[in-house]
């Protein structure tokens, strides 16, 4: 079994691209195999090849006079054990309009049919509210033949791209999830934007070049300048590695120090409000911060940076790399809870973060929100 599961690849994949849907409405839709004449008996048709009924609403549109609320979900490596599920379960209960996804998706160590699992597992959530992730390092799995990269990872979203997929080969010996390391993913699902409400978003890829004059650099070079504050007065980034950690695990990663070197300068140059991660397991915010500092000129519009990586694995009470006295940026910590967070933007202006438990015993408890 361990043999099939190394090789295997799902036969096949569906993407459906739907355009000229109105903002803030809702639509019911339901997926149908048609098979071919005499392939299947009419009785069983429906009974084995239609979906259940399902629904989604769209974000409300971008303009210069947003008022009102749009609320999105933040986690990460959530897995699909008890704890995901829970934690998946409370956010289906909030109802957000989008999820953001840190990474580190499926655990499935190079195995696809656990990748078929999980989205079987989060198929009532995942048709009703768009899921939108960037690769962490358990998603690098190589492919055990051809060695390229992420190879259960690419197929099963479909982004908003801006080009076709540019992937790599690993090299030999490669693990499932390396930890300090970059290959070749770009474009595809591994960076991409979209526009959702009142806000940019700007997934990127921890896990492949940010140099500057990269690929990437470029797309959110690019992709920055573009941004019109008066229509998304918010900007959100999403990558797996936290370019600001309080924990001892995971600390000066090649690929985090190269995003951190070319990128902060750009988060705090186009004033990007929040930037989100996993990869910990384990939970933290800073204050606004640029170049590792707070309470500076420079520093009053710099991000905020948020790891919500405790979406669902054992919380391992990561330690904490200065336990007695924390980082002159934190804000906040906690390593003993699985958790998701919610960002409610409720004008051009103001925005309300959450952070809700999903441990067993507290689940739905509010741990902190401002």
């Amino acid at each position: 079994t361990d043999l099939l599961d190394e090789f295997y690849v799902s036969p096949h994949f569906h993407h459906i691209r739907i355009d000229r849907l109105e903002p803030r409405s809702r639509y019911n839709y339901l997926c149908v195999v048609h098979m071919r004449e005499n392939e299947v008996e009419p009785q069983q048709f429906a009974k084995k090849y239609r979906s259940l009924a399902r629904s989604f609403q769209t974000a409300p549109s971008s303009s210069t006079s947003f008022s009102g609320n749009f609320e999105f979900a933040v986690l990460g490596d959530s897995g699909s054990g008890s704890g995901g599920r829970r934690t998946m379960k409370l956010i289906s209960k909030a109802r957000p309009s989008l999820i953001l996804y840190a990474g580190d998706v499926a655990y499935c160590a190079g195995r696809g049919v656990r990748w078929d699992h999980w989205f079987e597992v989060f198929e009532e959530i995942l048709s009703s509210i768009p899921l939108m992730p960037v690769p962490g390092n358990h998603d690098v799995e190589p492919n055990g033949v051809t060695f390229e990269l992420f190879p259960n990872y690419e197929p099963r979203f479909a982004m908003p791209q801006v080009e076709d997929a540019i992937i790599g080969l690993g090299e030999k010996g490669l693990t499932h999830n390396p930890n300090s390391w970059h290959g070749i993913y770009d474009y595809g699902n591994a960076f991409y934007s979209f526009v959702a409400g009142p806000a940019t978003f700007i997934h990127l890829n921890s896990y492949t070049s940010s140099k500057v004059g990269s690929r990437q650099y470029e797309f959110l070079l690019q992709t920055l300048q573009g941004v019109d504050r008066a229509k998304t007065p918010w900007v959100f980034v999403v990558a797996h590695c936290p370019l600001y950690n309080p924990y001892s695990k995971h600390r000066h990663e090649i690929q985090t120090l190269m995003m951190t070197e070319a990128m902060e300068p750009l988060f705090i140059e186009y004033r990007v409000n929040i930037v989100f991660s996993g990869h910990i397991h384990a939970f933290s915010r800073s204050k606004n911060v640029a170049n590792g500092k707070t309470g500076t000129e420079t520093a009053k519009f710099a991000p905020i940076y948020i790891i919500s990586g405790d979406g669902g694995l054992t919380p391992m009470k990561v330690p904490y790399h200065s336990p007695d006295s924390p980082e002159e940026w934190l804000s906040s910590r906690d390593n003993k809870n699985n958790s998701f967070g919610t960002v409610r933007l409720m004008n051009s202006t103001h925005a309300y973060w959450k952070r809700i438990l999903s441990t067993d015993g507290v689940a739905g408890d509010i741990w902190e929100e401002f």
